[in-house]
């Protein structure tokens, strides 16, 4: 309540983007009752979005949980000897003996020479770090070649990975890429697209279902571990369904996905979905829209649409005829023609092949004025909270410990400075005349003091000699 007062937000507050902890879940119904004291409507069930992502993230481990929980001795021994839980650690293992110590490392280097292939570090799978296991097993299987060499080399302390686990890695990795390519899709915060998030789910829940039949044909079943990956693949799809289940009751995904232009209610006409849906969902975004921007003033401020003619511009004769101000005109006022809503317009337009609804609207918006303030405000909507917690990873290089005595505020300031510079494109830039009036300061502070003046005085003239030399990012 204190960021929505010193922002001046609470009439403002559209939705919130957070991941499915417990403690966010309270947060959103306290709000709600706050907002409600103060005369505001604001339904969290409706306003409280899970962070898409992290739902993502949330799927994966639960995929590498039930692995790692299937893999008892029973199932090992049915499985032909290959314990998938154990298979990740032992790769696990191995990265952490090569990055253990400098001698390591450089045989490791010689290896990957030997081999032919470019050294580099395995990746460890660490439960904060998303899409790190596909990562791990990503760089493993470029490194293979040289891992196996290693682990000779090293028999004592690390464990040979056979054919058939590589296989298995290959085929682990294979079916996570999809989960990694929706994580990067969404992560982005420039350009949100809410609009993804259906298309995200559908994405994944085929996935699920190609990875199952394809273990159950045959040959797969003959494959030792296919019973644990099944069981893993079912208590995936559980996972992820008990999340999708929540996309029902925020109206942000649907209006954003109606209000595309390459979309509109298509998408409800597919096979993945009910008969009727799409109707549905189009009666209830045209309610929305009713209610809360049918009745809005078009902005005046708004560029005039390229179809107007300018001020002052010379008109045909047969333009003057037309636009003549006789009797005849004002009769026909008299009549007026019904005109459609701004949404039913919209909805029996023809869909136009474009890649980002934004960009669209960006260049229409005069077409469809209040219905585009609808879209602005559906797909500001962030559906992933990704850039916010890089945002506070950044924070750690800004609050470090010779930095102990930043206030809050200071470290609030410089992380929004920061961000706004980086959105804008520009460095941070020094100009000559900055450094000369700091060493003029320096030296005169320096010569108040003479004990230390002649080695201070020295170190300020070597830094500021680099400094001409064009070392800015060893100073900055």
């Amino acid at each position: 309540m204190s960021v929505l007062d010193e922002f001046d937000l609470d009439l403002k507050l559209n939705c919130i983007t957070t991941d499915s902890a417990s403690n966010n879940n309270a947060m959103a119904r306290e709000l709600e009752s706050r907002l409600e004291e103060r005369g505001i409507i604001w339904p969290c069930k409706e306003r409280h979005l899970p962070c898409i992502t992290h739902v993502i993230n949330i799927a994966v481990d639960e995929f590498i949980k039930l692995i790692k929980t299937s893999a008892n001795a029973e199932d090992t021994a049915n499985s032909g000897g290959i314990d998938l839980a154990q298979l990740l650690a032992d790769i696990r293992t191995i990265a952490i003996h090569i990055r253990s110590s400098p001698q390591h490392w450089e045989q490791f280097k010689k290896v990957c020479d030997h081999v032919g292939v470019k050294s580099l570090k395995i990746l460890l799978d660490v439960p904060t770090r998303w899409n790190s296991t596909h990562r791990m097993m990503e760089r493993v299987i470029y490194l293979h070649k040289a891992i196996d060499r290693y682990v000779l080399d090293n028999t004592g302390d690390l464990t040979i990975i056979t054919k058939k686990e590589w296989e298995l890695v290959e085929l682990l990795c294979a079916f996570l890429w999809p989960f990694k390519h929706c994580t990067d899709a969404l992560e982005a915060t420039r350009k949100p697209e809410v609009d993804r998030v259906f298309w995200a789910y559908n994405r994944m829940f085929n996935e699920i279902d190609d990875f199952k039949a394809t273990l159950e044909r045959r040959q797969a079943r003959r494959q030792p571990w296919s019973g644990v990956l099944l069981t893993a693949l079912e208590g995936m799809s559980a996972k992820l369904r008990k999340y999708y289940k929540r996309t029902e009751s925020p109206s942000v995904y649907v209006d954003a996905m109606v209000l595309h232009p390459r979309m509109k209610a298509a998408i409800f006409e597919g096979n993945d979905w009910d008969e009727g849906d799409a109707d549905k969902y189009r009666a209830e975004v045209k309610a929305r829209y009713l209610e809360g921007y049918a009745h809005l003033p078009v902005n005046a401020t708004c560029p005039l649409p390229a179809s107007t003619p300018a001020i002052g511009s010379k008109r045909t004769a047969d333009e003057m005829e037309d636009s003549d101000d006789d009797e005849y005109d004002q009769f026909r006022q008299l009549f007026p023609v019904a005109e459609l809503d701004e949404f039913d317009k919209w909805m029996s337009a023809p869909r136009v092949d474009v890649k980002l609804g934004l960009s669209w609207w960006r260049a229409n918006h005069m077409r469809y004025p209040r219905l585009a303030r609808m879209m602005r405000d559906q797909c500001a909507v962030p559906p992933s909270g990704s850039g916010v917690e890089r945002v506070f990873s950044i924070a750690g290089r800004v609050a470090t410990w010779q930095r102990n005595q930043l206030s809050p505020k200071s470290i609030c300031r410089i992380m929004m400075y920061k961000n706004f510079m980086d959105r804008k494109g520009r460095m941070l830039e020094v100009s000559v005349e900055s450094v000369e009036n700091c060493y003029d300061d320096l030296s005169e502070v320096l010569h108040e003091s003479a004990e230390e003046e002649h080695v201070m005085v020295k170190t300020l003239e070597e830094w500021r000699k680099n400094w001409n030399a064009g070392m800015l990012k060893n100073y900055h």
